[in-house]
């Protein structure tokens, strides 16, 4: 079965087109790759946004970043859904986790 990685590159403004587009196959043989998984396409695409962003907004380089500019930098345009859903990922909101964050 193909592997398929959401990349740095393109884990910002992803979509299923789009993705499919850049290797080269249909969007339903990109969900065909996914029937009998535990996830689809759109949760694998979401948590790998979501580990994107947890990750700038530990980024001592962006911390003068607005969390809605990363959140937006990572593909979430709206403010309260990402951070509804960076809560359910990481259980704290996204200024709780940057508050809390010690680089390692």
């Amino acid at each position: 079965m193909a592997q398929l990685s959401v990349t740095p590159r393109t884990a910002g403004d992803v979509t299923r087109l789009g993705l499919a587009g850049r290797i080269t196959i249909s969007v339903s043989h990109l969900h065909s790759l996914f029937a009998g998984r535990d996830t689809t396409v759109a949760a694998r695409v979401r948590r790998r946004r979501l580990q994107r962003a947890r990750r700038d907004l530990g980024d001592p380089a962006l911390g003068a970043a607005p969390v809605h500019h990363i959140a937006a930098r990572r593909g979430f345009h709206d403010h309260s859904t990402f951070t509804r859903a960076f809560r359910g990922a990481y259980g704290m909101t996204p200024r709780e986790y940057r508050r809390g964050y010690t680089p390692r």
